[in-house]
């Protein structure tokens, strides 16, 4: 008798969560919404600041994909060998990688997923 409860249980949460998931927009942007996204963050004066080698630049580089982040306005601050910044880096005060700084100063540090990005951006996501 409880392997029949147990299975009904399992069953009715199976049941559940293929229902739940069926019925939810799809989590993420598909490539046309990255490109759109990258678009907008540089017309809106929004630059990232990044060192190739850098783990965390390398994140946020492939949560736009190749195709959205040819869009973005980065700047590399690393020197081709990897030992020093770069000048303009320096004349900037970044201190930091990823830094995202947007066109009225404020800097965000780190990896942003793009919907944070979107939204602190103005980006309409229902495009």
């Amino acid at each position: 008798m409880n392997n029949k409860i147990l299975a009904v249980g399992f069953l009715m949460i199976t049941i559940f969560l293929l229902s739940a998931a069926s019925c939810s927009k799809p989590a993420g942007f598909d490539t046309e919404q990255k490109v759109a996204l990258a678009k907008h963050l540089t017309d809106s004066g929004i630059k990232l600041y990044g060192a190739f080698w850098c783990g965390h630049c390398g994140d946020q580089k492939n949560l736009f994909g190749e195709e959205a982040f040819q869009y973005i306005d980065y700047t590399e601050c690393s020197t081709p060998d990897g030992t020093a910044q770069t000048e303009v880096c320096i004349e900037e005060g970044i201190t930091s990688y990823p830094t995202w700084e947007f066109a009225n100063g404020e800097r965000i540090f780190g990896v942003y997923p793009l919907k944070e990005l979107a939204e602190k951006s103005g980006f309409n996501t229902d495009k």
